[in-house]
This record gives C-alpha cells, sequence and structure tokens, in this order.
C-alpha cells in the first residue's frame, strides 16, 4: 500500500510539472493576428477667386461629386480647413462658413476647422473615415523556424481569417474603437404587466407547461 501511494504521488507530480511547462509555453497573445482599425483621410481644394468669398458652380460641382464618391456616413468626420494665420480680416473663416454651409444644404454636416497653413484663396474640405482591415501580412503562411517550432511558437497565419472576417462584416468599424450609448430602455413591457396583474387580468399558465424542480428523496 505503501508503494501503490508513492508511486501516485511520484506520477501526479511529474504531470503537475509537464502542465506546468506547457503553460509557461504558451504563445504569447500579441502574436496572434488582429483586426486592424485605421483613420484615413481623404482631402479636396475648394478654390476662390481673390477677394471673392462665393463659391462658383463649377467649384461647387467639384466638391459635391467628391463628397458623392465617398458618401461619407453620419459617424465619419468632415471639417471645412481654412487658413487660420493668414485671415486677418476674416476673409478665409467666412468662406469656410459658406462651404459648411453649401455641405449642410445637401446633407453633409461639417464645421470650419482653422490651421496654420499659409493656403489663401483656397479652402480644404476633409473627410475622416475609419476603416477596419486584415493585418498588412495576412495571409501568412511562412514556415516556423526550429527555435520557434520547439518553443511552441504561434503559427505565422494564426488569426489572420478572424481578422479578415471580422473587418469585413462590422458595419461601423467605430464600434471597434468605442461602443455605442444603447439609450433609454422602453418601459412598455414592464408597465403594462404591472397593471394587468393588478386588474387580475393575468393569464394562468397551460396545464403541464410547468415543470417542477425538486431534490430527489
Amino acid at each position: 500500500m505503501i508503494r501503490r501511494h508513492i508511486y501516485a504521488s511520484c506520477f501526479f507530480a511529474a504531470a503537475a510539472t509537464l502542465l506546468g511547462a506547457c503553460a509557461q509555453d504558451q504563445p504569447p497573445q500579441e502574436d496572434i493576428k488582429r483586426v486592424v482599425v485605421k483613420e484615413f483621410e481623404s482631402l479636396h481644394a475648394v478654390r476662390f477667386q481673390s477677394g471673392n468669398i462665393i463659391v462658383s458652380p463649377a467649384e461647387a460641382e467639384r466638391l459635391l461629386g467628391f463628397m458623392r464618391r465617398l458618401n461619407p456616413s453620419d459617424r465619419d468626420k468632415i471639417l471645412v480647413e481654412y487658413p487660420g494665420r493668414v485671415d486677418s480680416k476674416g476673409t478665409e473663416l467666412r468662406r469656410a462658413e459658406i462651404v459648411a454651409k453649401l455641405l449642410a444644404k445637401h446633407g453633409y454636416l461639417a464645421k470650419p476647422f482653422a490651421l496654420q497653413e499659409q493656403a489663401p484663396d483656397m479652402i480644404r474640405v476633409a473627410v475622416s473615415r475609419v476603416v477596419a482591415q486584415a493585418p498588412d501580412d495576412c495571409p501568412n503562411w511562412s514556415p516556423l523556424t526550429f527555435q520557434e517550432d520547439i518553443a511552441n511558437g504561434v503559427g505565422s497565419n494564426l488569426g489572420c481569417s478572424t481578422a479578415h472576417n471580422l473587418s469585413v462584416m462590422i458595419a461601423d468599424p467605430h464600434d471597434l474603437i468605442e461602443g455605442r450609448d444603447g439609450g433609454p430602455a422602453t418601459s412598455e413591457p414592464a408597465v403594462l404587466g404591472q397593471e394587468r396583474y393588478r386588474k387580475g387580468e393575468t393569464k394562468e399558465f397551460l396545464e403541464g407547461t410547468i415543470v417542477g424542480i425538486g431534490g430527489g428523496g
């Protein structure tokens, strides 16, 4: 009996040692490929005649064509950038406000933003969009080195499929950066249930639909 206990103790000690070694060799999480969220900015220049603050029909059509091609969502950021450092008379700001009003008239919400660049007689419309995509090195089927292999290294393509699938399925990549506010919850179901209970209008359970849970004797 004593010998059996010794053998059992040795077996469990060896098993614990092996499992502990495996746990220590687990691949680090940062080696797994994950979806990448990037912000891209598209720029369009609106040019004005010297001293004029009116957007010409040709420039307006060019601007609207640019916006139609991008088709920004309500979570994309649209800025009307103007050279604030050279705007001593406020002309550039008025131009930016006129361009913002033109965009708002066609359903694009934008706001002026002062730049420190010197570019008179030109307003720049910037559309920032967040895009989700798989890492640049996906797919990657390069073999592991001998040292990586014996150290239980992570496969070079591990996580690429998940990252790619998530990047094409996500409706709004902003949600990968920050979640949305759930908004107020509707209280109608709870209120109606209380009213039915107080009026005695609750419905009885159908016979045979209630399953009792009890302990065995």
